[in-house]
């Protein structure tokens, strides 16, 4: 291919994931104790607002607003941070539930390092591309019925 890959930036921003998820988890883990008769709804709900935080972030998303450069570490920190605020909250919601730290750990952390690294080349062969509001929708929404999903099956039960 011929390509140079530079893999500073996606492994700064898959570890800054992984570090606000875990402090998510434990934060959840630490208030599922103080809420004994609702942790499911509780988790649920938490895990849904990302979604629907999401969804409506794309909705407002102006492309030519967001381009950034990224050509220090420092900059690549402070995106990092800004960016983890969804992974806090989601983590919340999965140590509201029982959920471990190593599996949603791993998965957070090779999904975005393979999305980042899929984000640089495409940037490098196709250009910078507007549609990717598309994509945070359709997360948002994926996330939204999946929670919605659980919901219903609980209360079925």
């Amino acid at each position: 291919m011929g390509i140079r890959l530079d893999f500073k930036l996606p492994v700064i921003l898959s570890s800054g994931r992984v570090m606000f998820l875990v402090i998510g988890i434990v934060a959840g883990q630490f208030l599922s104790s103080f809420l004994t008769d609702y942790i499911f709804m509780t988790g649920l709900s938490v895990i849904s607002i990302v979604g629907i935080k999401l969804g409506v972030e794309s909705l407002r998303f102006y492309p030519e607003e967001k381009v950034i450069l990224i050509d220090n570490y420092k900059t690549a920190f402070l995106i990092t941070m800004a960016g983890s605020f969804n992974t806090l909250i989601a983590g919340t919601g999965l140590g509201i539930f029982g959920s471990g730290l190593t599996m949603p750990s791993l998965i957070t952390f090779f999904a975005v390092a393979c999305f980042s690294i899929a984000g640089i080349l495409a940037g490098k062969a196709y250009g910078y591309k507007p549609s990717i509001r598309f994509f945070a929708l359709f997360s948002g929404i994926l996330i939204f019925l999946v929670m919605l999903r659980l919901f219903i099956f609980h209360m079925v039960k």
